[in-house]
């Protein structure tokens, strides 16, 4: 017969009972710490390599998309003979090229690197600064803010190029000429090549008086690149209404200098086959989804029938007062695919945004 526990062995079991459990507690305490531990350790690994996934997508998102639309590549096809036509074919060709401060390579340039690196491979043999600052004491004045103490937009004026009368200066390939009268009667002009300089950027911050440089291409526009987020790319000095009116854009009230280091023996004048207002933006997509129209629904045309067609879009979007890819997209359907366009429809898109077609055998390959 089994012998019942007194009082003392029941509180013994008891107590024994109490300890067990608490030091199961306590290890399970401890266990769930420990899981808490390695679950946050996996997530933080697991959100790490998601972010790594993510960033590596999206490099190789935008490698796989400047290889097509990035024109690094595209300098060793254009026209290096030192005249205005080569110094806007190479500046073009860096549409979408990465703005880096203090960089001046084909790869990726600041403001003046750009346009050093413009001038030096378009064969115009000028050796510029890297400095917007000290690059304004380079050529010969068009406009000197500190001369009259107003801004361009102030001085300057326009006139239709089909009644330009002056022998002193050529006009704009343009529609439209924009010009400086002198106290003299004198008119000069604002002609593809001359470098613009602007009373903002960096170099202001620090006591320059000027902090951005871009370059004229003719049709009230430029070529620039100022800021990481648009890299280098195209905008207007002014827009023209459909009644007619010139308004200057935020680019010409800023403009305090220009200046032109262009030999006269080397400028080329041509008329350009662009109508319409200035268009505001051009950007490398731009000129990418241009490209992929015509390698795809103008492939069968000749090259200058391909260029014919580039420049009806342009002025569509000149006459419309919107953009290229806008007007595109009335008419064709761009691929997703991003496919690589031919070093010859670049050329092609680069002369229809100038508005001029001409020939000329591609240079070897310069060194960056």
């Amino acid at each position: 017969m089994k012998r019942k526990k007194n009082v003392a062995e029941m509180a013994a079991d008891t107590a024994q009972f109490v300890k067990n459990t608490s030091f199961v507690i306590r290890n399970i305490k401890w266990i769930a710490i420990i899981v808490a531990v390695i679950l946050g350790l996996l997530l933080v690994v697991f959100i790490i390599v998601g972010i790594y996934a993510t960033i590596q997508s999206n490099f190789s998102t935008i490698s796989a998309v400047q290889a097509n639309i990035d024109p690094t590549a595209q300098i060793q096809f254009a026209d290096t003979t030192g005249d205005t036509l080569s110094l806007q074919d190479v500046a073009l060709s860096f549409l979408g090229v990465p703005y880096v401060f203090g960089a001046a390579s084909t790869t990726s340039a600041d403001c003046s690197g750009f346009i050093l690196q413009t001038y030096s491979l378009a064969g115009t043999n000028v050796v510029l600064p890297h400095s917007a600052d000290a690059m304004a004491d380079y050529g010969s004045v068009i406009f000197d803010a500190s001369y009259v103490g107003e801004t361009m937009d102030k001085v300057a004026q326009t006139a239709d190029t089909a009644g330009w009368y002056s022998t002193e200066d050529s006009p704009d390939p343009g529609v439209k000429t924009i010009y400086f009268p002198s106290d003299d009667g004198t008119l000069t002009t604002l002609l593809p090549g001359d470098l613009l300089f602007f009373n903002y950027g960096r170099s202001t911050t620090v006591g320059a008086r000027i902090g951005h440089v871009a370059m004229y291409i003719g049709n009230g526009q430029f070529v620039h690149t100022s800021n990481e987020r648009e890299d280098c790319c195209i905008k207007a000095l002014y827009t023209v209404s459909d009644d007619g009116t010139v308004t200057w854009t935020s680019f010409a009230k800023s403009v305090i200098k220009i200046t032109r280091v262009l030999d006269q023996e080397s400028y080329i004048s041509y008329q350009s086959d662009l109508t319409g207002s200035p268009i505001t933006d051009i950007t490398a997509t731009d000129a990418y989804n241009l490209g992929s129209y015509l390698q795809t629904a103008k492939s069968s045309l000749p090259d200058e029938d391909k260029y014919s067609a580039a420049v009806a879009i342009i002025n569509a979007a000149r006459a419309d007062h919107s953009n290229i890819s806008t007007e595109l997209a009335k008419v064709y359907s761009v691929s997703t695919a991003k496919a690589a366009l031919t070093s010859e429809t670049k050329r092609l898109v680069r002369m229809s945004i100038i508005g001029t077609y001409w020939d000329y055998v591609p240079a070897p390959t310069p060194t960056p």
